[in-house]
């Protein structure tokens, strides 16, 4: 089983939900360049634990994202390989979206919430 991490964005502010001892991502960003498309970017965690992310896991809501439960009821938009820092989503129609940026490790399961 793999271990989840959560940092979470909004597209017009950044709201990160930050745990110790987690590797969370960290100075997430979004903009809209051009049309339909959002770049959505982010630091990975720092420190020696880094390399033990394996993936990250982007979603996105048309709601703010204020806790990593909430991301239970979404469907992944996608995942990464970890290193990755950032993605590009196009959208369909022009609307305020928010973003979850979820850290992958192989450790085994646990969720924010679980602290």
């Amino acid at each position: 089983m793999k271990k989840l991490f959560c940092a979470l964005l909004s597209i017009l502010s950044v709201s990160v939900f930050a745990q110790s001892k987690k590797l969370v991502v960290s100075e997430i960003n979004a903009y809209n360049p051009k049309g339909k498309e959002i770049i959505v970017s982010w630091t990975l965690p720092k420190g020696t634990d880094t390399e033990q992310v394996t993936s990250l896991i982007i979603y996105r809501d048309t709601k703010p994202i204020k806790s990593f439960s909430q991301t239970e009821t979404l469907i992944p938009l996608a995942t990464l390989p970890a290193g990755t820092l950032s993605y590009t989503d196009k959208v369909r129609t022009s609307s305020e979206y928010f973003y979850a940026v979820v850290s992958m490790t192989a450790k085994g399961t646990s969720s924010a919430k679980d602290n």
